[in-house]
């Protein structure tokens, strides 16, 4: 059975979100409209991408809206509109790139202004859409502040995701968006449509460091996989159930099970902790049994699936866009 959502999603509004609300007044002192300053300060800062269907959902607005935003951006040079890949059909995404605009927020340099591949086009598409689906979380945009996050917490350097490439160090690499509070954390991995968990299981090796040691201090770990359709829903409910404590809950035999070593153990006898091959077997099997039963053996607390319906499905092919 899936896991409750720690994260509710509410029916958007056209309202800033709160992780944006301090940033916002930077893209508005360019000259550029209360809403609109929100818009691209969300796309700035998580994904530099969006297609007129997210904006037009977002705020509630007809098609005709969404095309006088997008040409606004053109017309201010700071984002052009590309054709999404393989598509027979029209569809375009809008890709926002202008210096003043990332300048403004103070990450000038940041990843969303270059465009590259059709699967991370997707990962930056279906991170945007979870983000509309949970606007009130205390999203954490980039990368630095996702370290200091976890600094300020406590954790070391060391704790941190890091990727190796030859003889280089990627720290951080794989800190997607993040929700945080004070006692729960979520964190997005965004599936661009493979059609395998091949790539959820490698950023969750990523992750398993982090992920320990917050659960041992207490905190609830969440994952939130976003994904273009039900089969990808499908596809990942087993893997994530399956990293939960509810996948590792004793059944009434185990629990028998467990009862009968504990009470062999508190009166040892020879014969009783014969059956069990020797006290150091005992041992060995109870400490299995309650690392399940208080779930410590899994990775996480629980997950939430989300389906983008605000983005039509295609085939990943690999393809490149520019």
């Amino acid at each position: 059975m899936p896991v409750p959502v720690a994260y509710e999603p509410r029916i958007p509004t056209p309202w800033p979100m709160p992780h944006l609300e301090h940033r916002t007044a930077a893209i508005r002192a360019l000259g550029w409209s209360q809403a609109d300053a929100e818009w691209l300060a969300l796309v700035c800062l998580h994904s530099g991408v969006f297609t007129r269907q997210q904006y037009r959902a977002w705020y509630h607005r007809d098609k005709h809206a969404a095309s006088r935003f997008v040409k606004r951006l053109q017309t201010a040079g700071v984002a052009r509109e590309h054709p999404l890949p393989q598509r027979t059909t029209p569809e375009r995404f809008c890709h926002v790139f202008g210096r003043s605009l990332y300048r403004a927020l103070g990450n000038e340099n940041a990843y969303q202004r270059r465009l590259g591949s059709a699967e991370l086009l997707w990962r930056r598409l279906l991170t945007l859409d979870c983000l509309l689906e949970y606007p009130d979380g205390e999203w954490l945009a980039t990368s630095p502040e996702k370290a200091q996050y976890f600094l300020d917490r406590g954790y070391d350097d060391e704790d941190l995701p890091q990727r190796f490439r030859g003889n280089h160090v990627f720290r951080h690499a794989a800190l997607n968006p993040i929700v945080a509070s004070e006692d729960r954390i979520a964190f997005l991995f965004p599936d661009p449509g493979h059609g395998t968990n091949r790539a959820l299981r490698y950023w969750a090796s990523d992750h398993r460091l982090l992920w320990l040691l917050l659960r041992e201090d207490g905190v609830e770990v969440e994952v939130i996989v976003s994904v273009r359709d039900n089969v990808a829903k499908d596809l990942y409910e087993k893997t994530l159930y399956g990293w939960t404590p509810a996948a590792f809950a004793l059944n009434e035999n185990e629990r028998s099970f467990l009862q009968a070593i504990q009470e062999a153990r508190r009166d040892p006898d020879p014969d009783d902790l014969e059956k069990w091959l020797g006290l150091e077997e005992a041992n060995r099997i109870e400490s299995w049994l309650l690392a399940r039963r208080d779930g410590s053996v899994a990775r996480i607390d629980r997950y939430t699936i989300h389906v983008a319906d605000r983005l039509e499905d295609f085939r990943f092919d690999g393809a490149l866009i520019a």
